[in-house]
């Protein structure tokens, strides 16, 4: 359950981050928007900070990407599977 809950935080990270870059916006820009500290973002964007409901939903809000969507497609993901599995894995090392 653990891991699977660190792989769904990385999956959602990466998109989010994803979706950022698209629309042009740097971390400082979002986190200015957010009210909190770049390397937050940065480490939500990894994966490695947990994502609280509201900053989630606020973050999508700012993106303009629908929460469900974020998460429908964060657990139907197989693309970077193997990219995620080695992030966990390095995770659970530290």
């Amino acid at each position: 359950m653990v891991k699977q809950a660190k792989w769904l935080s990385i999956a959602v990270g990466k998109i989010l981050a994803d979706r950022r870059q698209e629309l042009g916006f740097t971390q400082s820009d979002v986190a200015a928007r957010l009210r909190i500290q770049r390397t937050s973002l940065s480490n939500i964007e990894s994966g490695k900070q947990v994502l609280l409901l509201d900053v989630f939903y606020n973050l999508c809000e700012i993106l303009s990407v629908s929460p469900a969507e974020v998460l429908d497609i964060a657990s139907h993901s197989e693309v970077p599977l193997a990219e995620l599995a080695n992030i966990v894995n390095n995770i659970d090392s530290k």
